[in-house]
C-alpha cells in the first residue's frame, strides 16, 4: 500500500467515524482486506481489478453486512 493509499484510507475512515459520532446509524465500513478475505491473494488481477474469486469474496463480505440490515 502506497502512502497515497494509506492517506486516502484514513480520510475514508475519519469520514465514517465522524458520521457514526454524529449519530448516523446507517453508515457502514468494510476495508479491502475484509472484502477480499475469502480470496486471499487471488482476489485481483493487478491489485485493483477483481477476479471472479475477488467478486465472490466481496459479495460474501457484503452479504454478511446487508442481510441483517435488510431483515
Amino acid at each position: 500500500m502506497t502512502d497515497d493509499d494509506k492517506a486516502r484510507l484514513e480520510v475514508v475512515k475519519r469520514t465514517y467515524l465522524r458520521a457514526v459520532e454524529r449519530g448516523d446509524r446507517h453508515v457502514y465500513f468494510l476495508d479491502g482486506p475484509t472484502l477480499m478475505a475469502m480470496a486471499e491473494g487471488e482476489g485481483t488481477v493487478d491489485n485493483c481489478h477483481p477476479t471472479d474469486l475477488g467478486f465472490a469474496s466481496m459479495a460474501r463480505a457484503l452479504t454478511s453486512v446487508l442481510e441483517p440490515i435488510l431483515a
